[in-house]
């Protein structure tokens, strides 16, 4: 039956507008002066007999709409599509025409993502995109500003398709995305509000448009149902309490719960192999991750800030790497970064026996060809003696050798690099290709270019020898390459700080005028922050000409904070952000994680990479003292 053409307003249009086909796609949104149409959002232009005129940019469209009755058309480009303002509870799509990511795994390029923020009270200032990178030593992030009417366009690089972490005010989800996709995203506030743990379990208001779109609503859906069978505090309970083989029983039978979940779901609920691959690959790489995290949580002693593995039996081990496959499909596991740097951060408590003999030879090697005093080379062969003999992992403290070690701690810390790589090739053999080719990629970036250190000859002629899938490989090459570029600018010369009165940088960099400006961002609830202040009695003793420290405490409450800075004596300018403030500051930094360490040079320019932490000692004072004797207006 051909339709009739009623008449239209514009307040009729408003609103939002799915697709009929039974997969909740969002095919429009019409705003008072705006609208959200193809993954893009769009001014509008004008309106009259049912025909929308929209524009962004140079370009300009026009969507042609109909009714009869309950039914109303989109006409776009000479396709019509039926449209309905009411979203379905359930999904009945034929997935026959489903998305395929086989080609987009390994693939370097931008995702677009465009779309509105319905506020709960007032307007979120940013949007933040946060997520794992399978090769790096850190998440990525990235934030753009919200207007006051709620859009927001954010651009960000990724290799392969994986959920992401959204941020924006109270609202924090994940969705699906791959490289190259354009997506389109409604966000509303409320839904995320005041439900504490309980929010995990309730299905949010988000609709999605573009790209994976499909599989994202059956994800929305999907997961709360997920939640509850998770078991997520129960196993965070016994990942603490449990001796190793009864936590690994208990893993391993929650894989099984996990799967027996999915596979009912799967049989009442019709979805996309998509979202099964993506659902059941999680399941595996979450217990490895879990496994490896039992493993690490364990081996770190109370007051101490470093991480090591437990040992742990072979089988257990071999578990771990049985649950992840070969396949390059498994990185889009929401945890199989994790696993990856997991296993390139620490090794095991016999492994790192290892590793300290043999930094211990290499050092003590290096300190015989320097010319040194005779008292001193004879404190020399009494410190390597009693490190033979010591029964742990940890080098024994020498007081006569405690002066030239510090002395000569920019020189020899290359050789403990030196010892991690040749400890880590040792074990590469027990990962398969894909997850070895992670794990290498992962230490390169932590130990080095993250940490602003030159990548050394040897690792590059080894990365030549070694068993890497290939684009992984040329990506690892590529990325040392580009620090070879940057490193000036990121890690000595810095960056611009945004001149603005709301900018607390731009504040902290008029007060502190010729000065080096050591900045500590934490919160009060993040336990690596609260453990890293007891190294600053240290730090603050030491001769740092010029360098002043500043405390930056954000996502926390006012009334810790002001406890807290009396508790741990933080002397120095301390700084409370609001939420408003921190966004702002968000949007200058882009902060990953707690703590973050900024460093504000003499020229007024922020060094946003490879600061090192209080817990560093001599390496920080090394660092500061660099910054403090550089000439200004010098590179």
């Amino acid at each position: 039956m051909r339709l009739g053409v009623q008449q239209l307003t514009l307040d009729n249009l408003k609103g939002r507008w799915y697709t009929t086909d039974g997969s909740n796609v969002l095919k429009l949104a019409i705003e008072d002066d705006f609208a959200l149409f193809e993954s893009e959002t769009w001014d509008i232009v004008n309106y009259e007999t049912n025909i929308l005129q929209l524009k962004t940019g140079e370009r300009s469209i026009q969507l042609v709409f109909a009714t009869q009755g309950e039914i109303k058309t989109l006409t776009y480009l000479g396709e019509t599509d039926e449209i309905s303002s009411k979203k379905s509870l359930t999904i009945s799509k034929d997935f026959a025409q489903a998305s395929s990511i086989a080609d987009d795994f390994l693939k370097q390029d931008q995702v677009v993502l465009q779309g509105m923020i319905i506020p709960a009270g007032e307007m979120p200032v940013t949007m933040s995109v946060i997520y794992n990178d399978a090769f790096a030593n850190d998440q990525k992030k990235f934030v753009t500003d919200v207007d006051d009417k709620g859009r927001f366009k954010i651009i960000f690089p990724l290799e392969i398709p994986q959920s992401i972490m959204i941020q924006a005010g109270n609202a924090f989800t994940t969705i699906l995305s791959k490289p190259g996709a354009k997506q389109g995203l409604i966000i509303d506030e409320a839904s995320f509000s005041n439900l504490g743990s309980e929010s995990w379990f309730v299905v949010k208001q988000l609709d999605f448009m573009g790209d994976l779109s499909l599989e994202n609503e059956e994800h929305r859906l999907l997961n709360p149902e997920f939640m509850k069978v998770r078991n997520y505090f129960q196993n965070d309970s016994m990942v603490k309490s449990l001796d190793v083989d009864a936590y690994q029983s208990y893993r391993l039978g929650l894989v099984e719960k996990h799967k027996q979940f999915y596979s009912n779901y799967f049989d009442s609920v019709k979805v996309s192999q998509i979202i099964k691959d993506y659902s059941l690959r999680n399941v595996r790489i979450n217990a490895a991750d879990d496994l490896m995290r039992y493993m690490w949580m364990h081996g770190m002693k109370p007051g101490e800030n470093k991480i090591e593995f437990i040992k742990v039996p072979q089988e257990y081990f071999d578990q771990v790497l049985s649950l992840i496959g070969s396949e390059v499909e498994e990185m889009m596991a929401d945890r199989y970064a994790a696993v990856a740097r997991e296993l390139a951060m620490s090794p095991s408590s016999a492994d790192r026996r290892k590793l300290m003999d043999l930094y211990i030879t290499n050092v003590y090697e290096f300190l015989k060809t320097e010319n040194l005093p005779d008292t001193t080379m004879a404190n020399l062969e009494i410190w390597k003696e009693i490190q033979a003999k010591r029964e742990t992992a940890n080098i024994e403290s020498v007081p006569e050798m405690t002066q030239l070690l510090t002395e000569y701690q920019e020189k020899i810390m290359p050789f403990f690099y030196k010892s991690s790589w040749d400890l880590l090739k040792q074990n590469l053999d027990k990962f398969n290709p894909l997850l070895r080719s992670s794990v290498v990629a992962v230490f390169i970036d932590q130990t080095f270019i993250s940490s602003g250190n030159d990548v050394p000859e040897y690792i590059l002629e080894d990365l030549g020898q070694l068993d890497l899938q290939a684009t992984i490989k040329d990506g690892i090459l590529e990325d040392i390459a580009d620090f070879e570029i940057l490193k000036n600018k990121k890690f000595v010369t810095g960056v611009e700080i945004s001149e603005s009165a709301d900018n607390i940088l731009f504040k902290i960099k008029e007060k502190h005028k010729g000065k080096v400006v050591y900045v500590d961002v934490w919160a009060t609830w993040c336990g690596p922050c609260i453990s890293e202040f007891s190294y600053l009695k240290e730090l603050k003793s030491q001769p740092l000409e010029d360098v002043v420290f500043v405390y930056l405490c954000a996502q926390s409450s006012e009334e810790a904070f002001t406890t807290m800075v009396k508790k741990y004596e933080l002397t120095g300018d301390n700084y409370f952000l609001n939420a408003t403030q921190y966004q702002a500051f968000d949007m200058e930094v882009e902060v990953s994680g707690f703590p973050t360490y900024l460093v504000i040079t003499k020229e007024g320019k922020l060094v946003r990479e490879g600061i090192n932490r209080p817990s560093s000692g001599q390496a920080l004072v090394n660092q500061l003292k660099s910054f403090s004797t550089q000439e200004r207006g010098s590179n």
